[in-house]
């Protein structure tokens, strides 16, 4: 096991809350080979590192890791490990440096930009996106403050995966979307939507006068030390860019190829654990200004989580006992949720509650947590959190085995919980 240096981190959606008063000012943001740091300064974050290494090991130990995990605690970084490999092929290891696509955790960086263009007075919160884009079908009914609340109506997904293989621009895209039919009367409820955030990519775009790779580059990735994340399509090239797996039938295969530049805006950056590690801090310290951290931090608690293709990704900050969990990830099993569950009570010196007569699952390929209870109800907050493996089943999902753990009562098949990010 390879050690890695620690860089010092530069410090330098939405509950709305924040956001409308702006608003109103204005108009009167594995493999057995690891790569590993850790920055254990006193004897609880010595035996909070044990702890995690053996948590995680089993899931190593069966291949079902692969990416950057970086845990820290009141902001101090006291874990850092890299597992897996970046290219299979190629036999090349994962590494700190290595850039993974983190999906949805971009939706938080565009709220922040817009923000940003909101305290500038550049855009406004209730704006229609007919102001930005005239042409627009029912422009004059969507505001930016729906684009943000995922209460647009316009659709989650533009283009299908199977034609996302080519570079798009977010003008592109919104020529796309303006001869998709909204979902639903725009205001009137709220479903999740990539596309609506694509569009408000679109949106910054013209009211900063820069296309959306430069105005990230310089309102957040530039002031805040983040020198291993970019906005970025499939065709330049990006130093330490991983390649993407999927557990199939017969092992690890590639997962089907796709350009995320499609969903600029809402899942278009790549980065590491370390820099996410800044992006989180800038927001929790208010670096990113007070509007930023009420907007994102709620019930004092931060939570960004996504997954695109075989990618993973999540940053989880808790202000009640200053834990910081992040991982991002390039091979997709029901590990990440088995992480994103179980090491967080771990860092308070707990396990995480369950009930003794359930067993849990995650889909190796669908990464659906499983939960089956003796009264046949199931909890998807109480799936993944006490992930013990030890016997393969079968998700009733996608029919993948599942690696399941022995409850009091021994295992058993329970419905499958779809992921939520």
């Amino acid at each position: 096991m390879r050690r890695c240096h620690l860089l010092p981190m530069v410090l330098s959606l939405p509950v709305i809350v924040s956001i409308a008063a702006l608003a109103t000012r204005g108009t009167n943001a594995a493999s057995s080979h690891a790569v590993s740091a850790s920055h254990s300064t006193t004897a609880s974050d010595a035996r909070l590192v044990r702890t995690i290494d053996a948590y995680v090991k089993p899931m190593v130990d069966r291949g079902d890791l692969s990416g950057q995990l970086l845990v820290a605690r009141n902001g101090t970084i006291v874990l850092e490990r890299c597992y897996g490999f970046a290219n299979r092929e190629l036999g090349i290891p994962v590494t700190p440096e290595s850039r993974f696509n983190i999906a949805s955790v971009t939706k938080p960086m565009t709220t922040v930009l817009a923000i940003k263009l909101m305290e500038q007075k550049s855009i406004g919160y209730h704006d229609s996106i007919a102001r930005w884009i005239p042409d627009f079908p029912k422009g004059d009914s969507i505001r930016v403050e729906q684009l943000l609340r995922h209460r647009s109506g316009i659709p989650h997904e533009l283009v299908p995966d199977t034609l996302a293989t080519r570079p798009r621009t977010a003008a592109e895209m919104v020529e796309i979307a303006k001869h998709e039919p909204l979902d639903f009367p725009p205001g009137s409820r709220s479903s999740y939507s990539s596309g609506g955030f694509t569009v408000l990519a679109r949106i910054l775009e013209i009211a900063s006068g820069m296309d959306y790779p430069s105005l990230i580059e310089r309102a957040i990735f530039m002031p805040l030390g983040m020198t291993h994340s970019r906005s970025a399509n499939g065709i330049e090239l990006l130093p330490n860019r991983v390649s993407v797996y999927m557990k199939g039938s017969h092992g690890i295969d590639n997962a089907p190829y796709q350009d995320f530049s499609g969903i600029v805006g809402a899942g278009s950056v790549w980065s590491t654990a370390r820099d996410l590690h800044r992006f989180v801090q800038a927001i929790v310290t208010g670096a990113l200004g007070a509007s930023a951290r009420q907007s994102l931090v709620r019930d004092r608690v931060l939570d960004f989580n996504g997954r695109t293709s075989g990618f993973t990704a999540f940053a989880e900050w808790d202000s009640t006992t200053g834990v910081e969990v992040i991982f991002a990830g390039n091979l997709l099993t029901g590990a990440t949720e088995a992480i994103r569950h179980g090491i967080p009570p771990r860092c308070v010196g707990t396990r995480a509650s369950s009930c003794s007569r359930t067993a849990y699952a995650s889909c190796c390929r669908c990464e659906t947590a499983c939960c089956g209870r003796t009264d046949g109800s199931s909890s998807p907050r109480r799936t993944a959190r006490s992930f013990r493996p030890a016997t393969t089943e079968s998700c009733a999902a996608c029919r993948a085995p599942t690696v399941a753990s022995r409850g009091s009562t021994g295992p058993r098949t329970g419905r499958c919980i779809p992921r939520r990010g």
